[in-house]
């Protein structure tokens, strides 16, 4: 099991922000959804409401058969289960939100323009962060190419959150070496791995101590 470690938790841990471990998080689920079912793209989703993580989810549609079940949608879900959620936030005396619903989610991979729409639609959500961008997937023949980018639709459509592509150069090397191993039928859309390459990156993401001020809610298989 990968979980986020409360900051200070471990000597000798250092210690990096919650975006980077979030996404850490984020590229972790999403590599080892793949290599379990070997159907779906690496692409995981976080949401959270501050520093609290309430919900995750993969990628599921090909091996359900069910469409739309990305990531994005799969984290929602899993956000609504949470006891803490709320579709508005709720305060104690002090003003401390305790409840409520996510206001960020994370991504893997920059959400299509279906997730966009439905991220749109749900309450609470102010900001949309990913690793790898579209561009990024359709240089390796993994999706196809759109004629304009999640931030000119976004601003275009006036949707209520903002978006952000994480700058972190070791991340974003790393997802790139995944994509390097897999492939995606144009015509079908059918996903093919090499699993050996994908079990070592694997294990070297969980080998890699992550310490952050992220408070799970609950810990994340």
């Amino acid at each position: 099991m990968f979980s986020l470690n409360v900051a200070g938790g471990e000597a000798g841990v250092d210690t990096i922000d919650l975006e980077t471990a979030a996404m850490h998080h984020v590229m972790e689920i999403g590599l080892a959804n793949t290599i379990k079912h070997k159907t779906e793209l690496p692409c995981g989703a976080v949401a959270t409401r501050g520093a609290v993580m309430i919900g995750k989810g993969v990628p599921t549609d090909f091996r359900l058969m069910q469409d739309p079940l990305h990531a994005e949608f799969n984290a929602g879900a899993s956000a609504r289960l949470d006891p803490t959620y709320r579709p508005v936030n709720v305060y104690d005396s002090e003003g401390k939100v305790v409840a409520g619903p996510p206001d960020t989610f994370r991504v893997g991979f920059e959400p299509c323009d279906n997730c966009q729409d439905w991220l749109a639609t749900q309450p609470g959500i102010k900001r949309v962060a990913f690793i790898l961008s579209r561009v990024d997937l359709a240089n390796k023949g993994l999706v196809k190419p759109h004629p304009e980018t999640i931030f000119e639709r976004v601003e275009r459509l006036g949707f209520p959150y903002t978006v952000e592509q994480l700058q972190d150069e070791e991340l974003r090397g790393i997802g790139l070496s995944i994509l390097d191993h897999v492939q995606r039928n144009p015509k079908t859309e059918v996903v093919t791995i090499k699993a050996d390459p994908l079990k070592a990156i694997l294990s070297n993401l969980r080998r890699k101590p992550v310490s952050t001020v992220l408070l799970p809610a609950r810990r994340f298989a």
